[in-house]
């Protein structure tokens, strides 16, 4: 009979056995792979993804991102280190604008993102209290804030003062928190470390359960090279990708995993500052660029105004400055305004530079009035060039020469820096013995490609931003024909295709 046990007659004592002096491939593909696909899936940190996406988009973006980290896991770690900087850089700024800008707290309609709508009490403290000063934001928030984890609710805004079929969140970048920190310091009690780890996939157990994984194998690979015994060029590729994981851990450590909704901000006490934010962002129809572009304050000494159609010059009337937010209004269905002409009494001006494709005149709708009405006190208060503040979502990579919180130097160093290594890793393998040649000469391309390819798309872009300024390749788009909007889409183009 079989005996599960063993067919011992006495109940021996058992010694410690030693392993197999040798490893069968099975034994060395299975644990690289498991490794590796741990390293990789479980460190994906991806941005909150646009509210009118299916499922299926950000699915196939994370797809992506893993292949990405598959072949190429030094643009992961460059992602990683770029988004710590910025999420700490995000936390200072909002700290230091937090105790400069004291909040006043009051029962507030918040939206989480869940299905439940939560009326706070911020603080607990007594309506139109001041808070005290100096709150520290954690890098956890500053996390949140920078993958689209604020966003204006403007379901009710469209087709009042906002187009219609609009996504029905934006969220707020970081070139626009700082704003919002000093107009409505308030939103940022509903950002709390609670409801962030509420809105993760995972918590720090399973982050230290990949990392003890990543560990224990890169124990395994110095201890056999500890042994002078060799390590299968499989197991130097995976020892590559556990110490950017590990790397990628160190950076991502406190950014929340799989978000899929934000904190959102609705109520009609934020109207102006979202129709401000949305003509700083967004165009207006039939004009190149931002809506705020083309925005210039009035000379109050020497005002115009607008013409409504249909009306006289002597007719125009002066309207209040913020009628009730209704789609019934009285106003015209068009205001039109000629280059220097201000909107009403908004002393908000129609700026044209004089170019051939800017129209000479601006035909607003309804719609576009009663924004630029809400705008208005915005605007002179913060009368001054300012980057896009909301957007559809966060973008997950950006180019180091795209870069706002660090040194564009600096940013393109660590890219570089990080793929000499990778890649440098791999060429520790140069005189590897191959069953062939052309495996060998593919090795040493691929060692070599990984460590240069940073320089070439860095020359690249560089060029590009060049050519932008100096015109440098004119002749050349000339000798074959090719439009100046061709040729600025086939580089721009070429230069995606290299990132």
């Amino acid at each position: 009979m079989f005996n599960i046990f063993g067919n011992s007659s006495a109940n021996d004592m058992v010694q410690w056995q030693p392993e197999p002096t040798t490893r069968g491939t099975f034994g060395v593909l299975s644990t690289c792979l498991i490794t590796i696909s741990l390293c990789i899936w479980t460190a994906i940190h991806l941005n909150i993804p646009r509210q009118s996406e299916k499922k299926s988009v950000q699915v196939w973006r994370k797809v992506k991102w893993l292949f990405i980290g598959l072949l190429a896991p030094e643009i992961v770690l460059f992602t990683a280190w770029y988004q710590y900087v910025k999420a700490r850089k995000t936390a200072a700024v909002v700290s230091k604008k937090l105790s400069e800008h004291p909040r006043r707290t009051s029962s507030r309609e918040i939206k989480t993102g869940n299905d439940v709508t939560e009326i706070q009490k911020l603080k607990g403290l007594e309506h139109g209290r001041i808070e005290p000063q100096g709150l520290k934001v954690t890098t956890k928030q500053g996390f949140f804030i920078n993958m689209g984890g604020l966003a204006f609710d403007t379901k009710s805004a469209q087709g009042v003062f906002l187009p219609n079929g609009a996504d029905d969140y934006w969220i707020v970048k970081d070139e626009g928190i700082d704003r919002l920190c000093e107009l409505h310091p308030e939103i940022l009690d509903t950002v709390t470390d609670r409801i962030i780890d509420d809105k993760s996939k995972t918590g720090n157990f399973g982050k230290v359960l990949v990392c003890l994984q990543t560990l224990w194998f890169i124990a395994q690979c110095i201890s056999r090279l500890a042994q002078t015994l060799p390590i299968s060029l499989l197991e130097l590729n995976t020892f590559g990708h556990c110490l950017c994981a590990l790397l990628i851990y160190c950076f991502w450590w406190n950014k929340p995993l799989d978000v899929e909704r934000p904190v959102l901000i609705r109520g009609e006490s934020y109207r102006e500052t979202l129709a401000w934010m949305w003509m700083c962002s967004r165009p207006v129809a039939g004009i190149p660029g931002r809506e705020h572009n083309h925005v210039r304050l009035v000379d109050r000494d020497n005002p115009r105004y607008a013409i409504e159609h249909n009306q006289e010059i002597g007719a125009v009337q002066v309207p209040d400055m913020f009628p009730q937010l209704s789609t019934q209004s009285s106003m015209s269905p068009e205001t039109t305004l000629e280059r220097g002409q201000e909107l009403l009494d908004t002393r908000l001006r129609y700026f044209n530079p004089g170019l051939d494709h800017f129209p000479p005149s601006l035909n607003l709708s309804k719609v576009d009035v009663l924004r630029w009405q809400l705008a208005s006190s915005r605007f002179l208060s913060f009368d001054h060039a300012v980057f896009p503040m909301i957007a559809r979502r966060a973008r997950n990579f950006t180019s180091p020469d795209d870069l706002t919180t660090t040194n564009k130097w600096l940013a393109w160093s660590v890219l570089l820096l990080a793929s000499m290594v990778y890649g440098g890793l791999h060429a520790l393998a140069w005189d590897v013995t191959f069953n062939s040649l052309a495996e060998q000469v593919l090795w040493r391309v691929s060692a070599i490609t990984v460590m240069g390819y940073g320089f070439v798309v860095a020359g690249f872009w560089r060029a590009v931003r060049l050519d932008d300024k100096l015109r440098i390749y004119e002749p050349i788009r000339r000798l074959f024909g090719i439009s100046d909007s061709s040729w600025s889409k086939t580089v721009k183009g070429s230069f995606g295709l290299a990132q």
